[in-house]
């Protein structure tokens, strides 16, 4: 006959587990949250090279119509 296991150890497992886990997920969590905000500025880097990109762009188109290259 298998060992029985009481109420009391069985719910202290699983509390353990639970911590554990809830440690975890909460890590995860952060972590996630840390990536997003890695992307958030990658991607504004991009549009602020974007824009100054695109102003260069009319600048230029702007001087060659004024000064005729």
């Amino acid at each position: 006959m298998p060992p029985v296991l009481s109420s009391w150890n069985v719910h202290s497992d699983h509390s353990i587990y639970k911590s554990k886990r809830s440690f975890n997920d909460s890590a995860e969590a952060k972590r996630q949250k840390r990536v997003m905000k890695y992307k958030a500025y990658a991607v504004e880097g991009k549009m602020k090279t974007s824009f100054r990109n695109g102003i260069r762009w009319v600048k230029d188109k702007y001087c060659s119509l004024v000064h005729r290259y």
